[in-house]
């Protein structure tokens, strides 16, 4: 009981709390920031690089970035599995 009665003290920290518009809100700014930063961080690695060596510092750099949000995809599950609390619920 004492577990249930912490796990309410705490407050999580969702995308929109749980309420459909301030979540869609949430998910459409995420999405914009997201299509923001990509453009950008693709030129930064194209222009530190000759142009000769452009496709292959690109695809490189998305490798590392598709990677990795495939790892975090994949370690959700076990964060869950592992820990009390569900993974997409930060409480401070």
């Amino acid at each position: 009981m004492a577990a249930s009665s912490s796990r309410q003290a705490r407050s999580p920290c969702f995308a929109g709390s749980g309420a459909f518009g301030a979540t869609l809100l949430a998910a459409i700014l995420l999405s914009a920031g997201t299509a923001l930063v990509h453009p950008t961080l693709i030129a930064a690695v194209s222009d530190a690089v000759q142009p000769v060596n452009r496709a292959p510092a690109a695809g490189v750099y998305r490798f590392w970035r598709d990677f990795g949000n495939a790892r975090l995809a994949g370690a959700t599950p076990l964060w869950e599995w592992i820990g009390d609390e569900p993974a997409t619920v930060f409480s401070y």
